[in-house]
């Protein structure tokens, strides 16, 4: 299947970018990464309906350049021959002229060798509305069929009402309908001969979110108002709102289906968010409805009031709290949010789609998305320390040692062979060396090498990780009976730090700040670990691990100040600010006289949150020669506030040749914590300094707190 990355470009711009087909749209280019926006919704304002770039009307004979197939089952012709007859069949079927053919989009949907075509036939764009008059058609070799009637369609911002979203597996063509206050998406795939319609389709407007889910959709109601007129048992229903649902693609069904979701009680909200907004909610005279948690961290709590007028009159409201950051998301704005600025408006159903075949609360299907829910929802509960703490942080530090996590997060059981070798080296080496923890004593000494019998390495590999198909790796050293350990020395690794357990009855979570270190004395902060293991009776390790990432959560500083700040010179500033820039080539300068001893960093953090640390990039690792001719700290004493301080020495070194990027790696020192605290404030202050081969000006690269 197509990458993200691999742009589909139309017409007089080109073809799919060493793929197969060529996508042919009217008019100019569309990118699959820009289909859709990422956009907020509300209860007024904009709707969200506007896609990103998918072509543009233009000459039905477009000038793309002639492609052929890669494919045996397709013959030698252009996408723009292919164009051409699919216009001309759809215009016939149509009982209308191919100029009626405004916008359309051929391509291999499906990657089975054959092109197809959707196609709008109708009038030209209204420019009030930017919206146009006509029918859509799905075509393909074997003839042509109307997959919508007459109605308004919206025409983007790309010039055609046709866009693509493209999942892993699997292209979906969209387009909407156009209301006077909203747009809805209809949503299709191609599956061989067959155009099927999405099971999302329809119930909304759809855009991008990938923080949230693959796929938002915004449904438009008349619902924050209803009146009673006398003893009348239905109300009348107004107040237009607009509310997100979240959505993700499955491989397993080719389709997207809804996050699950359960309705929890005012208690068990409680527990999960540590300021209880029942109580503000009950305090402004709401009475709550309805409380519902989403499997994708998601909580939207409906409630509502009576109000004054003629009959009975009711308000109806609702909050939506992130598990995900810990925050109420704002309908309104990017800043923080309250209770009450958390309001779509109206009432959240339970869920959108039918869910009898669906187990919302159950991680055991093997979907990394359930994994990563299940990841949000532990973290949401208090620490605990297990009963098999010490075997689960010999199992996490495999992990973590093989390097083999990433950002996108991997499924244990179904990663490739080079990560399976990498983690399986570590595993064994733990059984070999350290022999620690429930780990039996299962080597043997077979021609003078130490060796593990083949079945037991099996059984230890699915014990640990779901290994279900062996297959040695290249360097893998295994015959028929035995699997022989390998040695390295000198590998890069990365180790999670301030490690904290989250358990449930299923589950066990191991989550803390990780970094990549070296031999060599490298030392980067990779982002926040999370190593999900199921609790399993069958396996010798009493678990087995799941699921893992690196979250690229970031602690974010609105300001650092300093006690002292050297003047400009020759161009270059060294403000405090450049302590935060992201750039290793811009330092902070103290100003006063001497090494400045005694000098002080402040940071203020944009709000009180958990802190483990301090990482102090030292001295001006601009160029070797900035290095080695300025000062650098050699110790240091944090103060994180409530009388939590650390002292620390601050170490690094350098060498002649050495770029920016090797000192920064090459002067890297953690000052942290024994356990984290909450703070917004950090503070500082140099107890200890050398001078530089020429000035005395003790220089500060980068911070990050984590």
């Amino acid at each position: 299947m197509k990458r993200k990355s691999e742009l589909i470009k139309l017409v007089a711009i080109g073809s799919f970018a060493s793929l197969v087909t060529n996508a042919v749209a009217c008019g100019s280019s569309l990118s699959l990464s820009d289909t859709f926006n990422e956009e907020s919704s509300g209860t007024e304002g904009e709707d969200s309906s506007q896609d990103g770039n998918s072509g543009a009307p233009g000459q039905q004979k477009n000038n793309s350049k002639n492609k052929t197939s890669d494919s045996d089952s397709k013959d030698e012709v252009s996408i723009e021959e292919i164009t051409e007859k699919f216009i001309e069949e759809v215009a016939s079927s149509a009982e209308s002229d191919e100029e009626e053919v405004r916008y359309y989009l051929v391509d291999d949907f499906d990657d089975d060798g054959a092109y197809e075509g959707f196609m709008f036939v109708g009038g030209e764009e209204d420019p009030d509305w930017g919206s146009c008059d006509g029918t859509v058609w799905f075509v393909n070799e074997s003839g042509c069929e109307k997959i919508h009637d007459e109605f308004s369609f919206l025409v983007g911002e790309n010039e055609n009402i046709f866009s693509i979203l493209q999942e892993e597996d699997r292209n979906f063509v969209v387009f909407r309908d156009l209301y006077a206050t909203a747009d809805v998406s209809n949503i299709y795939y191609v599956d061989g001969e067959k155009c099927i319609e999405s099971r999302v389709s329809y119930l909304g407007s759809s855009y991008v979110g990938k923080e949230k889910g693959d796929l938002n959709i915004t449904v438009s109601a008349y619902d924050m108002y209803c009146d009673f007129e006398g003893d009348a048992e239905e109300g009348t229903w107004t107040g237009h709102t607009w509310k997100p649902y979240y959505f993700y693609y499955s491989s397993e069904t080719g389709d997207f289906e809804e996050y699950g979701a359960v309705e929890i009680s005012e208690d068990e909200l409680s527990k999960l968010i540590e300021n209880d907004p029942i109580i503000e909610i009950k305090e402004e005279g709401y009475a709550i409805d309805q409380i519902i948690k989403r499997d994708n961290g998601i909580i939207n709590i409906n409630y509502h009031m009576e109000t004054e007028g003629s009959g009975r009159n009711y308000e109806y409201k609702n909050a939506t709290y992130d598990l995900n950051t810990g925050l109420y998301v704002n309908v309104w704005g990017d800043g923080e949010a309250g209770v009450f600025d958390s309001d779509y408006g109206g009432i959240y159903y339970l869920q959108l789609l039918d869910s009898d075949d669906k187990d919302s609360e159950s991680a055991s299907s093997g979907d990394a998305h359930t994994y990563e829910e299940k990841i949000y929802e532990l973290r949401s509960s208090e620490p605990v320390i297990p009963d098999n703490e010490d075997i689960l942080k010999e199992m996490a530090e495999c992990v973590t040692f093989s390097c083999i996590l990433d950002y996108e997060g991997i499924t244990f059981a179904d990663m490739d062979n080079s990560d399976k070798v990498s983690l399986r080296y570590h595993i064994v080496d733990y059984v070999t060396w350290d022999q620690k923890g429930i780990y039996e004593d299962v080597c043997e000494t077979v021609n003078d090498k130490t060796a593990i019998p083949l079945d037991i390495a099996l059984d230890i590999f699915k014990d640990f990780y779901g290994e279900e198909n062996f297959t040695p790796g290249e360097h893998e050293d295994v015959d028929d009976e035995y699997y022989y350990p390998l040695y390295a020395d000198g590998e890069a690794w990365e180790l999670v730090e301030h490690m904290q357990f989250f358990e449930d009855d299923d589950y066990i979570l191991y989550t803390g700040p990780g970094f990549y270190e070296s031999n060599g004395g490298d030392e980067a902060f990779v982002g926040y670990a999370d190593i999900l293991f199921a609790k399993n009776k069958d396996s010798r390790f009493g678990v087995t691990v799941v699921f893992g990432w690196y979250r690229e959560d970031t602690i974010d500083v609105s300001s650092v100040e300093a006690s002292s700040t050297l003047s400009s010179q020759g161009g270059n500033n060294y403000s405090a600010d450049n302590l935060i820039d992201g750039d290793y080539t811009t330092i902070w300068a103290e100003g006063a006289k001497g090494t400045g001893v005694g000098e002080t960093i402040t940071i203020h953090l944009d709000k009180e949150q958990l802190v483990y640390g301090v990482l102090i990039c030292n001295g001006y690792t601009a160029s070797y020669e900035q290095y080695n001719n300025n000062g650098r700290l050699t110790q240091v004493s944090v103060d994180f506030g409530g009388g939590n301080v650390v002292k620390g020495d601050v170490d690094g070194y350098g060498y002649e040749g050495f770029s920016s990027d090797n000192l920064a790696d090459s002067n890297r020192t953690k000052i942290e914590l024994d356990e984290p605290v909450m703070t917004d404030t950090i503070v500082i202050t140099i107890t200890g300094a050398e001078k530089g081969a020429k000035y005395d000006d003790t220089c500060v690269s980068e911070l990050l707190v984590y």
